[in-house]
């Protein structure tokens, strides 16, 4: 296991229970802790698990995290996904989900898949209600 510091881990974890759920939610208070985004599934085989993908800032080890998540499966979110592949990975389906995040209102507008695409929704919407 590579013990490498890192920022963006993604997390799975099956056949969570509550004190694993409340672990989860205890990474937020983390001084480092900067995001994380968790979807509550069922596998084809009946398996519940949990998906999350975990920011900090500045980097943090694997280490530590299996610390918190013995049985968990970790593993560093690959250089080329963006934010947003893993945020809606974890989102995808009619899914329990849960959000929490230390970012700033310019870093939370960038989790949107494409920026113009709030132009072209509002864009179309404002010109409707003004009628």
């Amino acid at each position: 296991m590579s013990n490498e510091p890192y920022r963006y881990w993604v997390i799975t974890l099956n056949n969570y229970t509550d004190e694993d759920v409340a672990t989860l939610k205890g990474v937020t208070l983390l001084p480092n802790f900067r995001y994380l985004i968790t979807g509550y599934e069922k596998s084809k085989t009946g398996t519940p698990h949990i998906q999350g993908y975990i920011e900090f800032k500045p980097t943090i080890r694997k280490k530590l995290l299996k610390s918190f998540f013995p049985r968990a499966h970790i593993e560093k979110k690959r250089e080329a996904s963006k934010r947003i592949v893993a945020r809606n990975y974890c989102w995808k389906g009619p899914i329990s989900k849960a959000e929490w995040n230390q970012m700033t209102p310019y870093e939370k507008i960038n989790l949107l898949p494409h920026p113009e695409a709030v132009y072209d929704i509002f864009g179309t919407f404002v010109p409707n209600i003004q009628g």
